[in-house]
């Protein structure tokens, strides 16, 4: 019997490693691919080469369609965007990327192929369906919003101002605003819309009056990790907090500097029992502070292959972000490393984690030092965290979450 076909729309190749945005994109695409024949249509909005494919999607997938970005043209667009603050550059990078020529390269990558399905990743991916049916369209289009991209801009625009950057705090601000248009616009069109968490659900259907939503978790194949509780003896050095993510996102940028200028010294100054800061993700020297690599405790490892080893050498992991959206999977694979971890609210938003059962909480530096200080003394407290919050994901993270949700109609 032949599967039905389902045109999947994404500006990230889905992955089963990188960041948060490629693994969420491969979970949903395994999960369609158990029902639908799919067809992948990669549209980037960052990067200069071509996107590398992993060959677990090529094994699920039935096409390919990839639309290269102009570089010269991408790398000029960013030029002004950082120049200029008002006019056609306020709009999202995402945003000045879809042209008239995009759109009809767009409408060209399946020829003769009609779809029942078109699973659309992320909002700014929403103007490519007009495209591609013209209206003409008699299957089910389906969007994973994945983020609220109005709302982390908004929140990402608040967290610049604190920080002094007023300019990229009024750009963010624009761009806050020409997402909730978009948002406006194209959520009608769309008779499923999935999000992250019940929080995002109750942001939406709040501010559009949208009652087509339902809550997609992020999720962790626990299978494919191994555990890595205790591994690490105690008297083997100083202990180590870890931190994964890459510079480059603003949210991960403030957090490390947030947790090295703020919350080291607190940690310092209130025990004498040595530890370490280590940090796992791409960087660039630009984007560092030259006072946080003068910092003693601090460790940049710089970007890796697998990051296994550095969780089965840390005692604990932070998660010290300002601002975003969504959910955290990099929350949920530490509870899948077996490690504690200590979070801002935001950092552990639209996870059903509760303070002092599965995770720590600090929102201001004094707090969340006081919660690192906490997990340095007391290895019972590490355990029981680690215990709960891996039976957590168990019980309410896993594939069979997604399966089921995107496989029925």
């Amino acid at each position: 019997m032949q599967m039905p076909k389902l045109l999947f729309i994404t500006p990230v190749p889905p992955s089963r490693k990188g960041p948060g945005i490629s693994i969420r994109a491969f979970n949903a695409l395994m999960a369609l691919s158990i029902r639908y024949s799919v067809y992948l249509l990669i549209i980037p909005v960052s990067g200069v080469k071509a996107p590398a494919i992993d060959s677990d999607v090529l094994k699920i997938i039935h096409s390919l369609a990839l639309l290269p970005l102009n570089p010269l043209k991408y790398i000029l667009l960013k030029l002004a965007k950082s120049l200029f603050v008002t006019g056609r550059f306020e709009k999202p990078l995402e945003l000045m990327l879809i042209t008239d020529g995009r759109l009809n390269e767009a409408a060209r990558s399946f020829p003769g192929i009609h779809f029942d399905v078109v699973h659309v990743f992320r909002i700014y991916m929403a103007p490519y369906i007009k495209s591609l049916f013209d209206g003409d369209f008699k299957g089910r289009i389906q969007l994973d919003l994945d983020d609220i991209e109005s709302l982390t801009r908004m929140r990402m625009s608040g967290l610049c101002k604190l920080n002094g950057n007023h300019r990229m705090s009024k750009q963010l601000q624009f761009e806050a605003k020409q997402y909730e248009c978009l948002e406006r616009e194209y959520f009608p069109y769309f008779e499923r819309i999935f999000v992250c968490s019940n929080g995002d659900k109750r942001i939406i259907h709040e501010k559009y009056d949208c009652n087509h939503i339902e809550v997609l978790p992020n999720i962790i194949n626990i299978s494919e990790i191994k555990n890595c509780a205790g591994k690490k003896d105690m008297n083997d050095g100083p202990f180590t907090f870890l931190f994964i993510g890459s510079f480059g996102y603003y949210p991960n940028d403030d957090a490390v500097i947030y947790f090295c200028t703020q919350i080291i010294p607190l940690i310092r100054a209130n025990i004498s029992k040595p530890f370490i800061f280590k940090i796992v993700g791409k960087y660039s020297n630009t984007k560092i502070p030259s006072n946080i690599l003068k910092i003693p405790e601090v460790d940049l490892v710089g970007p890796v292959d697998d990051v296994r080893p550095f969780y089965e050498l840390s005692d604990a992991v932070v998660i010290p972000i300002r601002a975003g959206g969504g959910t955290r999977i990099k929350v949920l694979e530490a509870f899948a490393y077996r490690k504690p971890v200590v979070s801002t609210s935001i950092g552990i938003e639209g996870i059903m984690a509760k303070h002092e059962q599965h995770i720590l909480i600090g929102d201001m530096p004094e707090d969340f030092a006081r919660q690192c200080i906490r997990l340095m003394c007391d290895p019972i407290m590490r355990a029981n965290l680690v215990e709960n919050s891996f039976s957590l994901l168990r019980s309410g993270y896993g594939f069979d979450m997604i399966k089921d949700k995107l496989c029925n109609d």
